[in-house]
């Protein structure tokens, strides 16, 4: 990236986000603290924001056994030391590289299901899940090995 094009990722940001001014809930750097995954939760990222920009987020709705919480659109660039974006694409390939080979055989997951369902990959985690659970009870008479069933089926 020529110096004289952008001289920090910031200014390449500002650059895109012109416009976007009234959308934006939040736009600072964040460090990544720690990922995860689980059965309640879903898929999960934890960030350190800086301080005092817990405030874009305070009064909002959070998940909850009753709420769906808010949804926001991220998009993250990361960064190395010096503050240039890393390439993504070594990253991709690597993982493309280790993930396992699909089998019909293995376990689909919750991304596999929903998609057999047809369901958008648009929608909150949350939503899908529930609309998985859904289906189940409606459609295979509450067996989740029997969606799974179908899902091999139709490979």
């Amino acid at each position: 990236m020529p110096d004289d094009e952008a001289r920090t990722v910031f200014d390449i940001w500002t650059r895109l986000r012109s416009g976007l001014d009234t959308f934006l809930a939040y736009a600072d750097e964040a460090q990544l603290l720690d990922y995860g995954e689980s059965a309640g939760t879903g898929e999960h990222v934890k960030l350190r924001l800086n301080p005092g920009s817990l405030d874009a987020f305070r009064g909002r709705e959070r998940v909850s056994a009753s709420k769906q919480g808010r949804v926001y659109l991220c998009a993250l660039i990361e960064l190395d030391d010096d503050g240039t974006p890393v390439n993504q694409g070594r990253v991709v390939k690597l993982a493309s590289a280790i993930a396992p080979a699909p089998t019909k055989d293995r376990n689909p997951t919750e991304d596999d299901l929903a998609q057999f369902l047809g369901l958008s990959r648009k929608l909150p985690a949350a939503q899908r899940r529930m609309l998985i659970q859904q289906a189940v009870k409606t459609e295979y008479g509450g067996r989740m090995d029997k969606l799974v069933e179908a899902w091999r089926a139709s490979r």
